[in-house]
C-alpha cells in the first residue's frame, strides 16, 4: 500500500560468451545471478539492452530445484518427448519424427546423463532429487541446445551427488560442443566447470576472467574476499567492511566503495562510470587468450 520502489536486478551487463565456452557466473545472493539467466532464456524482458544470440541460436535452462521444473504426474518419456513433438529433420528440415524415432531420441538423451531406459516410463514425482537433476538435464540436451543455462543445478543435491552431475555437464558440453552460463555460489565449482569466471555484485560485473587466474590472482576487492572465504585457496582477505547495500537504494558511483579498501573520494561521484578494463599486468601473473578485466577506477588500465 505504500510507495514502489524500483529494483534494477541487472544494470550496464556486458558479458560475451563464445562458441563451446563455460562461463560461470559467482556473487552472494541478490547480485543479479539467476536474473541474467533468465532474461537469456526469454523468462523475463530486460527494460533495455540486447541479447544476441548466434543464427538459430537456441538457449535451453536447468533450473535449480528440478523438481519443481518437471511435472510431477507426466512420466520421463512424456517430459522428454514434448521437446521433439515440434522437431524438424530431413534435408529440407520441413519433416516431423515419428512416435519411433521420437522414442529412440528420449531413451537416447536418458542413456547420455547415465540413466536406464525403463526410467522413461517413470513419473517425474517418483524420482530421487539426483534423478530429477539428471532427467533435467536430458530434456535440456534431447534437442541439442547452442546454451546450456544452469542456476546453480547442484545446490539442492549431497556432495557426491552434486560431483556426479558437474561431471556429466562438462562431458555433455563437451558431446554436444555447446556453451555454458553456469550460476553458483561456490567458487570450488566455477574452477571445475568454466573457462572463465564473472563477478557479479549488485547487479554489475566487477570482475571477469580466465577461471585459474582468477581465484589464483583476484583483483577486485570484492573478488578477494570471496575467494578469501574458500579454505585451500591462499588468498589473504582483504579489509572488506560492512554489509551489502540494497538494490533498492544502491549507493552512488562505485557500488561496492562503501565496503572497499580502496576506495577515494572520487569512488562516490554520482557521475562515475565505472568499466570493465584491462589493468597493468603483475609480475609472475600468466595472462591466457581471455582478458582478465576488472571494474576500478583505483587499479588503474592497462593504456
Amino acid at each position: 500500500l505504500g510507495p514502489k520502489a524500483r529494483l534494477a536486478a541487472l544494470r550496464r551487463v556486458s558479458l560475451e560468451i563464445g562458441a563451446g565456452e563455460s562461463v560461470a557466473l559467482v556473487g552472494e545472493s541478490g547480485s543479479g545471478k539467476s536474473t541474467l539467466l533468465r532474461v537469456i532464456a526469454g523468462l523475463e524482458r530486460a527494460e533495455g539492452g540486447d541479447i544476441t544470440l548466434g543464427p538459430g541460436a537456441r538457449p535451453q535452462m536447468v533450473f535449480q530445484d528440478a523438481g519443481a521444473s518437471l511435472t510431477p504426474w507426466l512420466t520421463v518419456g512424456a517430459l522428454l518427448d514434448e521437446r521433439l513433438r515440434h522437431e524438424r529433420v530431413g534435408p529440407a528440415g520441413k519433416e516431423r519424427l515419428d512416435r519411433s524415432a521420437r522414442r529412440e531420441r528420449v531413451l537416447a538423451a536418458l542413456a547420455a546423463v547415465g540413466l536406464p531406459a525403463q526410467l522413461a516410463d517413470v513419473r517425474a514425482a517418483e524420482l530421487s532429487g539426483g534423478q530429477r537433476q539428471r532427467v533435467a538435464l536430458a530434456r535440456a540436451t534431447v534437442v541439442p541446445p547452442d546454451v546450456l543455462l544452469c542456476d546453480e543445478p547442484t545446490s539442492a543435491l549431497d556432495v557426491s551427488l552434486a560431483a556426479s552431475v558437474l561431471n556429466l555437464i562438462r562431458e555433455l558440453r563437451a558431446r554436444l560442443g555447446m556453451a555454458v552460463l553456469f550460476v553458483t555460489h561456490d567458487l570450488s565449482v566455477a574452477r571445475i566447470v568454466a573457462d572463465r569466471i564473472a563477478v557479479l555484485y549488485l547487479g554489475r560485473i566487477v570482475e571477469v576472467g580466465p577461471a585459474e587466474e582468477l581465484i589464483a590472482a583476484p583483483r577486485h576487492p570484492y573478488t578477494q574476499a570471496l575467494v578469501s572465504a574458500v579454505p585451500g585457496f591462499g588468498v589473504r582477505p582483504p579489509d572488506v567492511r560492512g554489509e551489502p547495500a540494497s538494490p533498492l537504494a544502491p549507493p552512488p558511483g562505485c557500488d561496492f566503495h562503501p565496503r572497499c579498501p580502496l576506495a577515494v573520494e572520487a569512488c562516490a561521484q554520482p557521475e562515475l562510470d565505472v568499466p570493465l578494463e584491462l589493468p597493468p599486468p603483475r609480475d609472475g601473473l600468466a595472462h591466457g587468450r581471455a582478458p582478465h578485466l576488472v571494474a576500478c577506477i583505483q587499479l588503474g588500465s592497462a593504456s
